[in-house]
């Protein structure tokens, strides 16, 4: 009852979710023993760096005059993108604007074109005296339209962004636009977040209805909250802040002049792109403080400001029968923000996928990118503490997955209650969300076909581990996890097991007929980094997970002491996140610990062969899959290969014992032709199994099997790679002179 009272009491609070967010946090503080019994509240906690940072604290809005002759535009010669600002007057927000490109720390070559239209202040003095700045000035004040159109005839950049006078940037937010054509397939046109200087949003992408009317979506809200921080297609941006391609900006003439001298150009050549099959791409990473009428007021009924009304009937005139599908105005805004959608799956996973430090989280992620590519707009949430994972957040919305976290959801029960309808398919992970969480999803997702998908068979493991060491009350507790896991496999309308090994042992205790083996999902590489070009020996595993840790202690306790008889030089790289005291303590001159390593390819590639000497554990090892895909040969034990169709001296050598695992490594180590032979055979093995092809047919066949048909779409699949999120380099060297030290 208290509970209940407690909970109700929090989410009606007439405040904003930050506000509440901010009591909650002093609440935790003052009275901790109120939230003991509430794991709705207590599994998340205050934390200022694993939060969504509000808009007041990422640009510091004074408004003062600044000397132009300090500000200095780092233009490059070759850039890759010109930034094109039409002015007329207001010469004081053309040099705030100036100087927030200058400290937005982009990585992307630009140059900085203004154009000025007659301005009647001191405009193009001031702009004169600015270094790196292509000043064009216009002999006739010609409008808005017309001075873009312009700019664009002087740019010498591949791409075009439009940004105007009275906005200032954000960190990164060129690099971000510029990132959403390589993330996304056919974009032919991406624009930022527009936040107002108060800290409210302007704009999250706009929606135009079937009567031509337009809606700013998000207008005056948080611009943190979740609905607006995901990458999405749009019916249009708003041009104070947009990316094109120049071919194809100058291809439909650049901005119409039919809508001389501005308001509603930016909506009539979004709307030529999708025309023409290409995506209007809104991307929230990408943020621009936008001041808004500074130029031409906020009064419909005066100025330029006027043409508003009269150009919004010139484009529905245009473009009414494509708006015909658009839908009336305001109505259902959750479903027409997502219209490229055709359905909503809901994936809930114990925390948010970090795929740079652990392999399961590759699987989760790569599973939400096909579903996004079948048609799906994917919410995530990570129900075990409903974090905003600085970082690894950002990269699933960069991605265009909508990711649900505190303050704005710290309740599953409270959010499907209210959208509980809009799923038709939930993905579940591991057995103790399913648990949890399966009869609300039943209850308020009534429509919604549960995909559970265990990662890895947990009492298999549980009660290896107990076997290994002898322990009875490791093996209690492996029985129990088993009664809860075939519990959720039959309450499930679909199950996926990661391995072959693991659907013939659940044969033996329940019904198969709706489990399906869904190996790994990953994206194969390759390499082109020859037998004599690489040394060494290494090991991947983030050690959150204890058999990785029993792994590298039984490696170099028992195998590597053999190997040192045969080859000295040897090193032994062990690579992974969170290495605990007792791996730490392995450090030596040819053991190198390396801890966390963001991107592996670099590090791989320096490497002879790849080790994975399991002695407990289950499900499907994505350490053998990361080598096999960029062509690192494999040594493994008998119960990592399990369940994989490996086999053994074909793509794979297998040994268990101490003495055949050091010899099988030195085979690989010594022979250019075995190594050679395996590491083809190994990656055409991979393509064949874990490619995105294999991967998208079977969870197309899985989906059908519950009575969702879902079709390819034209667009090429993508999954997890390196250059998903800004990864570094690992180079073995480096790393072992940093371990050194």
């Amino acid at each position: 009852m208290f509970r209940n009272l407690l909970s109700k009491a929090y989410f009606a609070l007439p405040l904003s979710a930050y506000r509440r967010y901010q009591i909650v946090g002093i609440c935790f503080q003052l009275f901790p023993f109120l939230f003991r019994k509430l794991p709705e509240f207590q599994r998340w906690k205050i934390s200022s760096k694993d939060r969504p940072r509000p808009m007041e604290k990422i640009l510091e809005h004074r408004f003062n005059m600044v000397d132009a002759g300090i500000i200095t535009i780092p233009a490059s010669n070759s850039p890759r993108v010109s930034i094109i600002i039409p002015v007329f007057g207001e010469i004081e927000y053309t040099l705030l604007c100036l100087r927030s490109i200058t400290t937005s720390l982009t990585r992307v070559p630009f140059e900085v074109i203004v154009v000025d239209d007659c301005s009647p202040d001191t405009t193009r003095e001031v702009l004169r005296g600015i270094s790196g700045l292509r000043l064009v000035c216009s002999e006739l004040n010609q409008g808005f339209i017309k001075s873009c159109n312009l700019g664009a005839e002087h740019a010498r950049g591949e791409f075009l962004h439009f940004l105007n006078n009275d906005t200032q940037v954000c960190e990164r937010w060129l690099d971000e636009l510029d990132r959403t054509f390589a993330d996304f397939s056919d974009v032919g046109l991406a624009g930022s977040k527009l936040v107002y200087p108060n800290g409210k949003l302007q704009e999250a992408g706009g929606i135009i209805f079937q009567d031509g009317s337009a809606w700013n979506f998000g207008r005056g809200e948080d611009p943190s909250h979740p609905k607006f921080n995901y990458a999405r297609e749009v019916d249009y941006i708003s041009g104070a802040s947009i990316l094109i391609r120049k071919d194809l900006f100058l291809e439909f003439g650049g901005f119409d002049e039919l809508y001389i001298p501005a308001y509603c150009e930016d909506a009539d050549i979004a709307l030529k792109i999708r025309n023409r099959g290409l995506r209007v791409m809104y991307q929230p990473l990408s943020v621009v403080v936008h001041y808004e009428g500074i130029s031409s007021g906020t009064d419909v009924r005066q100025g330029v400001k006027s043409y508003q009304i009269e150009n919004s009937k010139k484009l529905f005139d245009r473009w009414h029968r494509f708006l015909a599908l658009h839908g009336p105005r305001g109505v259902d805004i959750d479903k027409v923000k997502d219209r490229g959608f055709k359905r909503h799956a809901l994936v809930l996973d114990i925390c948010t996928p970090t795929p740079d430090r652990d392999a399961g989280s590759v699987i989760t992620l790569n599973l939400m990118l096909l579903l996004r590519q079948m048609g799906f707009q994917v919410t995530f949430i990570p129900v075990g503490n409903f974090r905003y994972l600085s970082g690894y957040t950002q990269d699933l919305q960069r991605a265009g997955i909508e990711v649900l976290h505190a303050p704005y959801v710290i309740s599953m029960k409270q959010h499907l209650r209210r959208v509980g309808d809009r799923y038709e398919l939930a993905l579940v992970f591991r057995p103790s969300p399913a648990k949890e969480h399966f009869a609300d999803i039943r209850k308020y997702c009534r429509s919604a076909k549960i995909l559970y998908h265990p990662a890895d068979l947990h009492y298999l493991r549980m009660s290896r581990e107990a076997e290994l060491h002898n322990d009875t009350s490791k093996m209690h507790a492996a029985i129990k996890m088993k009664r809860l896991e075939l519990e959720v496999f039959l309450a499930a309308d679909a199950s996926i097991v990661p391995s072959f090994a693991e659907l013939e042992l659940l044969r033996t205790e329940i019904s198969v007929e709706h489990i399906r083996v869904f190996p790994l999902i990953m994206d194969i590489a390759g390499s082109a980094v020859k037998f004599c070009d690489r040394r060494d020996i290494v090991f991947i595993g983030g050690f959150q997970h204890p058999p990785n840790i029993d792994a590298v202690l039984f490696f170099v306790t028992d195998v590597m002491p053999l190997i040192r008889q045969r080859h000295a030089a040897i090193k032994f790289y062990v690579v992974g996140s969170n290495p605990p005291p007792e791996i730490l303590a392995l450090q030596a001159d040819d053991v190198i610990v390396t801890g966390f390593v963001a991107d592996l390819h670099p590090l791989l590639d320096k490497m002879r062969v790849s080790v994975a000497p399991l002695r407990y554990g289950a499900g499907i090892k994505g350490k053998i899959g990361s080598a096999m895909t960029v062509g690192l040969p494999v040594v493994a034990t008998s119960l990592a290969a399990e369940g994989m169709l490996l086999t053994h001296n074909e793509n794979i050598l297998i040994a268990d014992s101490p003495e055949a695992f050091a010899k099988a490594i030195m085979e690989l180590y010594d022979d250019e032709f075995l190594w050679d032979r395996i590491s083809g055979v190994g990656l055409a093995f991979a393509k064949s199994m874990w490619g995105s092809e294999v991967a998208w047919n079977s969870l197309r066949d899985i989906l059908h099997d519950v009575g969702i048909e879902v079709t390819r779409d034209k667009y090429p699949l993508k999954l997890y790679s390196s250059d998903f999120a800004g990864n570094s380099n690992a180079d073995p060297d480096k790393i072992q002179q940093a371990a050194r030290a």
